[in-house]
């Protein structure tokens, strides 16, 4: 049964968007640090880390999204860690690895955000000609194929460590993935375990019918792109049709900055709009030093009143956080 019909009563979900301009300096450790910790604070279930510093742009300059995560991995106890990744400047083997990595280090808290270069164009950088969104798009299909095989290329319990014996693996749980597609060809299987989510969360934002037909087919968390709340409801709508037609489960949230004033208005500008779009969740971003620590000292708690926000955390895994369940690996007998 589809999780993505609504939060029919339940509490909705929570995404940060970190941006440098939450910090006065977005290169220092001990802010994230305070950052992210914040966020826990907050019942956040995740904090996106975006790649936009590959524009270019010195206002978007950060540092690189897996080793922020991994970093306030240690930092933090529950709160989920998405890194944005583009398709188009990583190869799948690559891409897998630090994926399934992040899961691993995190204890099962990672997510991926999947964007191409269609709506982050950073080809300059890595040597490439400039190309259609068509290609974009068809070369990440093909990339997140490859990576849920190689994810499954491990079975659990793959590693048996059995020093009686002395067995160290059971190679009949790992499997070559042998993909031939129309860019990769790829043997496999990955050097990386089968991670605690088996695989991790995965993201992506519906921006136009391109994107919006890979979100439904793949992503988990489905982010709506900024327009009226007329029009992302529309747009929920048709995402939602499409996803129970297709037996799918995915999380439909909306970007959202809550901006200033009494905590009980901000609460009703998210409970407003989480009513007329039927969200399941809400991805807030502040762009300026201090407004996450007013967020959370004065708004949290008038969510929690309301039943909009829970009180704790009640899993320990970001799939647990978003009622996911772990995905069947496609290899196992």
């Amino acid at each position: 049964m589809s999780l993505s019909s609504g939060r029919a009563g339940n509490p909705l979900k929570f995404g940060y968007v970190f941006s440098p301009r939450d910090v006065s300096n977005a290169f220092d450790p001990d802010q994230l640090t305070a950052q992210a910790q914040l966020a826990e604070a907050g019942v956040f279930d995740f904090i996106r880390f975006q790649e936009r510093a590959l524009s270019g742009v010195n206002s978007d300059a950060r540092t690189e999204p897996f080793t922020t995560a991994s970093f306030l991995a240690t930092r933090t106890r529950r709160i989920g860690l998405i890194a944005q990744a583009s398709t188009s400047y990583y190869e799948p083997f690559n891409l897998a690895r630090l994926i399934a990595s992040l899961d691993h280090v995190t204890h099962g808290r990672a997510g991926w955000e999947l964007v191409t270069g269609a709506e982050r164009p950073a080809h300059s950088h890595f040597s490439q000609a400039q190309r259609s969104a068509e290609a974009h798009y068809a070369r990440a299909e093909e990339v997140v194929e490859i990576l849920r095989k190689l994810w499954d290329s491990w079975e659990a319990g793959a590693f048996v460590r059995n020093k009686t014996t002395g067995e160290y693996v059971d190679g009949a749980k790992i499997h070559a993935i042998h993909h031939n597609g129309d860019l990769f060809r790829i043997k496999g299987p990955l050097n990386v375990a089968r991670s605690p989510q088996g695989h991790a969360v995965v993201a992506l934002t519906a921006r136009d019918d391109i994107s919006t037909d890979l979100a439904v087919r793949e992503a988990d968390l489905i982010f709506l792109d900024a327009r009226p709340a007329v029009d992302l409801r529309s747009q929920a709508d048709q995402i939602r049709t499409r996803l129970n037609s297709a037996g799918r489960t995915a999380r439909v949230f909306a970007d959202l900055a809550p901006g200033d004033g009494e905590p009980g208005i901000i609460a009703d500008r998210i409970e407003a709009l989480a009513e007329t779009v039927k969200l399941d969740g809400i991805n807030l971003h502040f762009g300026a030093p201090g407004a996450l620590a007013a967020y959370v000292g004065g708004v949290v708690p008038e969510l929690q009143a309301r039943g909009l926000l829970a009180r704790d955390y009640t899993g320990v895994t970001l799939r647990d956080h978003l009622g996911f369940a772990e995905p069947a690996n496609r290899y196992a007998a």
